[in-house]
């Protein structure tokens, strides 16, 4: 007698994969504020996360509110040195903006700096907002579970 084929449970059946493709995409944390440091604090953990899971992709931390073009850390000069590395037709970069909550005044700022580029571009401010908010509330809510938070 044959027994059934057990099938896999769970919410992935099949393999889902672990990085982004090589084609992808520079992946563009925008940081709302003229004085934030992008080399510590959540922006700077966030892209080191995603550099460690996605080698072949270009993370980079912008500021929406930066110096210009020759302030390097721009979100403008960011997308401009992405689109130079990108061939002709392809969206240069997907901007993630880093806001807890939808905030117009940062979003309109944000639509006009990937506006005036003139250059195909991706924003995602309400799935970014609502992912980090549930992203901070389950790491806070692991801390309380696992006591690592007094």
């Amino acid at each position: 007698m044959r027994l059934p084929r057990r099938t896999e449970g769970g919410r992935h059946r099949r393999p889902v994969p672990a990085s982004l493709p090589q084609s992808a995409p520079a992946l563009v944390l925008a940081v709302p504020g003229r004085d934030t440091d992008l080399s510590v604090g959540p922006a700077a953990e966030l892209a080191a996360v995603l550099r460690v899971d996605n080698p072949a992709v270009d993370v980079r931390a912008a500021r929406i509110d930066g110096g210009g073009l020759d302030d390097p850390s721009d979100l403008r000069a960011v997308l401009a040195d992405a689109t130079a590395r990108r061939p002709d037709g392809s969206p240069c970069a997907i901007v993630i903006p880093l806001i807890a909550t939808v905030n117009p005044p940062v979003v309109h700022r944000l639509r006009e700096r990937t506006g005036q580029e003139r250059k195909t571009v991706e924003v995602t401010a309400g799935a970014a907002a609502g992912g980090l908010v549930f992203m901070l509330a389950g790491g806070l809510l692991s801390g309380l579970w696992f006591r690592r938070i007094p």
